[in-house]
Parts: C-alpha cells; sequence; structure tokens
C-alpha cells in the first residue's frame, strides 16, 4: 500500500473511539471520525470520485436498524460503494433481513473489537481496488 488508507469511522460516541482512531493512524491509516449515518452517506458519496476515496467504513457498535446499513442500495447506486467492517462487542448481527441487494452483503464483515486490525487489513487487500457496481 504506498499511501495510508483513508478510513471513515463511524460512531455515535466518538469521544469514546478516540484511542481506536489513534491506533489506526500510527498503522499509518487515516481516520475520518464521524457520529452520523446520513453524513456519512454524504460524505462516501461526495469523495468517491476523489484522488483519495474513503476505502473502507468502519462501524462501531453496529445495529442492525442502523441508517448506513439501510441505506446500502443507495451507496451502490450511487457507485459509493465500499468495504464495511461492522465492530460488535456482543453477538454479530443477523444480515439476512438487510434491505439491500443480496450481492452488497459480501461487502460487509463483522468483528469482534479484540482483531479489527486483522480484520481491516483482511478488508482492503480483498478489495483493493475501488470496488465496481455489483448489479
Amino acid at each position: 500500500m504506498n499511501s495510508p488508507a483513508d478510513i471513515l469511522v463511524l460512531s455515535e460516541q466518538p469521544e469514546k473511539v478516540a484511542n481506536l482512531n489513534f491506533l489506526l493512524r500510527l498503522s499509518n491509516y487515516r481516520t475520518i471520525p464521524i457520529d452520523d449515518d446520513i453524513e456519512a452517506l454524504n460524505f462516501l458519496i461526495y469523495r468517491q470520485n476523489s484522488q483519495n476515496p474513503v476505502r473502507l467504513l468502519l462501524v462501531v457498535n453496529a445495529k442492525i436498524n442502523q441508517p448506513i446499513l439501510q441505506f446500502l442500495d443507495e451507496l451502490e447506486r450511487r457507485n459509493a460503494l465500499l468495504p464495511i467492517l461492522l465492530l460488535r462487542d456482543g453477538d454479530p448481527l443477523s444480515l439476512d433481513n438487510l434491505p439491500c441487494n443480496p450481492q452488497i452483503k459480501k461487502f460487509l464483515k463483522q468483528c469482534d473489537p479484540s482483531i479489527t486490525f486483522s480484520c481491516i487489513k483482511e478488508l482492503l487487500n480483498t478489495f483493493s481496488a475501488p470496488v465496481a457496481r455489483v448489479s
């Protein structure tokens, strides 16, 4: 990886993920903390064709009814779909009921916070090039 990957870190409580942002920066990732799902959606759409597009969306304490997960088809339609890592302290989410194209679900990965960095590396390696439309 020549330049650091931009990672959008979505958390309703950004002050609680300050340590995670710091560790990601130490690992040569550029983090963009954000605390609102709709703002995250707009940011991803805005940055999709920039020279430094966001390469990964990291959702801290993800919930199945979270707005960003309800708009996956919209991200795909606007060609702004990217790998999404869902961090969960508890049980994994059941992604079967997400209202999106089943092909989009391959961009979602759930991860326990204790292995965040290995999950990030895996996703970035799997999707090393910009994501192509799935439809």
